[in-house]
């Protein structure tokens, strides 16, 4: 069928109460992801990727409810997918897709439409089969070998400016993990860890085991901190890309490897973070959807940051090549970590949004999505999934955009 037949055809989605939706639609897009690793030998030009199964395909939505009944419609189909079960989504380009809709928004401000904007991702109809040990512990018994493994990998010679890019590596990442610590005692050994981390360092020529093992332990410290997930994310993401700002110049084979050791060390700590939430970090789909853009994006940078400083063949002992063992076990990790993001964000709350048609308040519309309780822990939550500030307490206006989960 061509595209000019396809276009024709109204995108038509089933959801789980077996209700049949035909909709005008716009803007088709996908995004597919596959499982693989990247693995790169010695004497060897270029990395050898091993490319396996989709991890999976999104579908960004936009489509329309028209006519003199288009709010009574929207609203009975907002009703239909808060279930948890997927939905079968008939596309006219993309065909059968079988997907979960975790997040969508109604804009009712136009007269006789309504329109509506969501992501949907792809799932399989059934479970995958059930390991002895769970993806979280997993996670963590990758993470130590990680770094068992990426401490061994300096070899090469260290020279004063190795030195000094360290203590300047440790310095950044001690000033931004202790601006997300709230208990002494973390603090207090995090402080002990950097001083530790500095002594070693300052003899990393005599000592390049010792000094490699607390400077990666530093780096390591903040995805294990009493903090949420964001924070701690958002703090090795700050870190990564102090971390990046060193690569200007790097021509040595030992400057390489330290930068190699150090960014092992803060994604596959990004990946401990997520996967060791405190209470109310994975709330909804939305927030676990953030935190594997994020993990995904900082490790793709560093495999490029690695592949511009890889030599273009291996034969010189000066030439650098990524260890193979740690570089594949990190992106074991991360593929295990996104795997249990991206079932978080399918069992998760899913994200609505609506345009308000006339002022409101945050009583009222708390009371409107959420229902009032007498501890207020609802509107809280209301204010906190919506950023709102103590000038939205005296009325939200009209047009405003908000943000509620069911």
């Amino acid at each position: 069928m061509s595209w000019v037949d396809r276009i024709q055809n109204r995108l038509k989605i089933t959801t789980p109460d077996e209700k049949v939706y035909e909709v005008l639609w716009k803007n088709p897009t996908k995004t597919i992801e596959w499982n693989a690793s990247e693995f790169a030998y010695i004497n060897v030009q270029d990395q050898f990727i091993d490319k396996r199964l989709i991890l999976g395909r999104k579908f960004p939505l936009e489509f329309y409810f028209v006519g003199e009944n288009h709010l009574q419609e929207a609203k009975f189909f907002e009703i239909s997918i808060n279930d948890r079960r997927p939905c079968i989504i008939d596309h006219p380009y993309y065909d059968t897709i079988i997907a979960h809709i975790i997040s969508i928004s109604f804009d009712d401000t136009q007269l006789n439409v309504t329109k509506v904007t969501g992501m949907a991702l792809e799932t399989i109809t059934e479970n995958n089969p059930r390991t002895t040990i769970s993806p979280v512990d997993a996670v963590l018994l990758k993470k130590i070998e990680i770094d068992e493994s990426t401490e061994a990998e300096l070899n090469a010679e260290i020279v004063i400016s190795d030195i000094d890019t360290l203590n300047q590596t440790n310095a950044q990442a001690y000033n931004s993990g202790i601006k997300i610590i709230t208990i002494p005692e973390e603090a207090q050994e995090y402080f002990n860890a950097f001083n530790t981390a500095s002594s070693y360092v300052n003899t990393l020529s005599a000592t390049p085991l010792l000094a490699m093992r607390a400077t990666i332990s530093l780096l390591t410290m903040p995805s294990k901190f009493t903090a949420s997930t964001q924070d701690r994310i958002k703090t090795l993401l700050s870190t990564f890309n102090d971390l990046r700002v060193t690569l200007t110049g790097i021509l040595r084979l030992g400057s390489k490897q330290i930068y190699e050791t150090k960014g092992n060390a803060v994604i596959s700590s990004m990946c401990q973070a997520a996967v060791t939430p405190i209470k109310g970090n994975y709330t909804n789909s939305t927030s676990a959807l953030n935190i594997i853009e994020t993990i995904s994006a900082a490790y793709d940078q560093y495999l490029a940051d690695l592949d511009s400083l890889q030599a273009e063949n291996g034969s010189s002992p000066d030439s650098f090549v990524p260890g193979h063992e740690a570089m594949s076990q990190l992106s074991e990790i991360v593929g295990l970590t996104l795997s249990n993001l991206i079932e978080i964000a399918l069992n998760g709350k899913q994200e609505r949004s609506v345009i308000l048609t006339e002022d409101s308040n945050i009583i009222l519309l708390t009371h409107r999505f959420y229902g009032l309780d007498k501890n207020d822990e609802n509107i809280q939550e209301f204010v906190n999934n919506n950023n709102l500030t103590y000038k939205d307490v005296l009325g939200i206006g009209k047009g405003r955009k908000i943000v509620y989960y069911v």
